[in-house]
Parts: structure tokens; sequence; C-alpha cells
């Protein structure tokens, strides 16, 4: 009787499992929602050491930035576990671009099973996208990221510095990645957004123009991705 109970509830609970409304990614609890503007979406993921996250979708273009790098576990939904990979952690302020989502939608779960949090700056752009992108300017880096819904941008700054003024075609998210002093904007006359660890972010509209002050006493670069809509 007790086998025979026990085996009615794990059918019940498949059923249920298998019918359960699919969790968004900005729903699971290590992936907290920081900023919402219609289609896009920022996210501030944390997953802690010997933490799994709840299951989640993904299905929409998304770019992380690498904030700390950890090794991970990962399981499709429905699948095994799948195995630990060593390899080197990857470049904080590097760029991971999953734009791959949107043709081979996930639904994972993931796990840390390293002694380092895992945190990644999450930019998801629901929009469709832009067909027609425009190539990038002999004088930048051909490596940076630029496809229909993102383009990345680099900003380096000497000591003290003041970047050029900035005016993109896009809203655009800038990121620092380092903890070793402040960053500030400029934006319109408006000094705002003073960052001072790694991966502190600010939201400017399209069209708009500003400035980045790097305020510490040592070089750094800074993340600019514009979002296209």
């Amino acid at each position: 009787m007790r086998i025979l109970i026990v085996t009615m509830l794990c059918v019940v609970f498949s059923v249920y499992a298998a019918d359960e409304p699919r969790r968004e990614m900005w729903e699971e609890s290590s992936h907290q929602l920081v900023f919402q503007q219609g289609d896009v979406r920022i996210l501030d993921i944390r997953i802690v050491p010997g933490v799994t996250s709840e299951f989640h979708s993904h299905y929409f273009a998304t770019v992380y930035i690498r904030i700390n790098d950890a090794l991970m576990l990962n399981q499709n939904f429905g699948e095994e576990w799948g195995a630990r990979i060593e390899r080197p952690y990857g470049k904080v302020g590097s760029l991971m671009n999953r734009a791959d989502y949107v043709e081979t939608n996930t639904y994972h779960r993931v796990r840390n099973t390293d002694d380092r949090t895992f945190h990644l700056l999450a930019i998801v752009n629901g929009a469709d996208p832009v067909v027609d992108v425009a190539p990038v300017p002999a004088n930048e880096n051909s490596d940076l990221l630029n496809n229909g819904w993102f383009r990345e941008h680099r900003v380096l700054l000497g000591p003290g510095a003041t970047s050029d003024e900035l005016t993109l075609e896009n809203d655009a998210v800038l990121v620092q990645i380092d903890n070793e002093g402040h960053t500030f904007v400029i934006e319109e006359g408006i000094t705002h957004s003073a960052k001072s660890e790694s991966g502190a972010w600010s939201w400017h509209p399209a069209g708009s123009t500003f400035q980045v002050v790097n305020g510490s006493e040592h070089s750094r670069e800074l993340v600019v991705v514009e979002v296209r809509q």
C-alpha cells in the first residue's frame, strides 16, 4: 500500500510539473529584475556557492556582462545534470552574446559548484531585431558585439580623465567593471550616476549627450551597450 501511494504521488507530481507554467527568467529568485522599459529588461544575476536556481526560461536576445565568473552546472528541463567543465574564468567586463535564445529557447536551472559567487548583469531585448545594422567603422574594434539587438562600445579613461561627448542613436546601458574608485556621468549639464563598484550601471536614453568622468587615480575601462529597438 505504501509503495502504491508513493507511486501515485510521483505520478501526480510529474503531471503537475509538466503542466506548471514556465517561470520567466526575471521571475527566478537569483535573477533580480532591476530595470524595465518597454521590451528591455536589466537583471542583476547572483548565484552564491552551493545554490541551485529554479527552472526558468530564456527566449529573448540577451547579452551578459561578466562581473564575477564561477564554475557552474547546467540542467535542461527533463534531462540529467551536465558535467562540470573545468575552464579559465571569463574576464571581468567581457560580454556573452546569447542572441541564439531566440531560435533555441532554453528552460533550465543552474548550480554554483564553485567557492565564489556567479555574478552577471544581463540585458534582455524582447524586440524584433533591427535588420539594417550599420557596419562597424574601420577605426573601431571589429571584435565588439554588433547585431540586430545590441551594439557594444568601450570607453577607455586615464586617471581623472573625462570622455568625449557620447550621443548614441539607441538607448544605452553604461557599466563600470572594476571596484577601484568611482566614476560618474555628466548628462545635459547634470552630474549623476556615481558608480564605485563593478556591475554598477546607468541608463541613457537614445539621443542624449553624456560624458563619463573617471574619478579614480588609475586608468579604467567601461562598457556601453546600445539596445536596438
